[in-house]
């Protein structure tokens, strides 16, 4: 049991961690286009 709760509890901070680094994805992206567009 204890083994298959750790592994639950694993799984959702991968799900976590995918998130914020699809959130970081995206920031850096719309930055970097923010930028792009900005210069002259």
């Amino acid at each position: 049991m204890e083994l298959q709760i750790e592994k639950v509890e694993s799984n959702q901070g991968n799900q976590v961690w995918a998130l914020i680094g699809i959130l970081f994805t995206a920031v850096v992206a719309t930055s970097i286009r923010f930028v792009l567009t900005a210069l002259p």
